[in-house]
């Protein structure tokens, strides 16, 4: 699996099966614990990517493949 830097946006896009529409989808995390020795748990990448990939799936869209730069990795595959 790849390692992306926090800060990295990601971009998925896929069409409505019968090509009725698509929905596109970029976004970037920057986790920033403000207090180190008690740091909030981080929110990754890879969760937000699932979520939103399950939701446009309960919607009816095939899954969203989120990409980072880096060659085009998946992040999500």
């Amino acid at each position: 699996m790849a390692v992306f830097d926090e800060g990295t946006k990601f971009r998925a896009m896929v069409d409505f099966p019968g090509n009725t529409g698509f929905v596109e989808v970029e976004f970037s995390v920057t986790n920033n614990p403000m207090d180190q020795t008690n740091p909030a748990p981080a929110v990754t990448a890879l969760e937000i990517a699932q979520a939103i990939s399950a939701k446009a799936v309960a919607k009816g869209y095939p899954p969203l493949v989120f990409r980072g730069p880096q060659a085009a990795a998946d992040l999500n595959p």
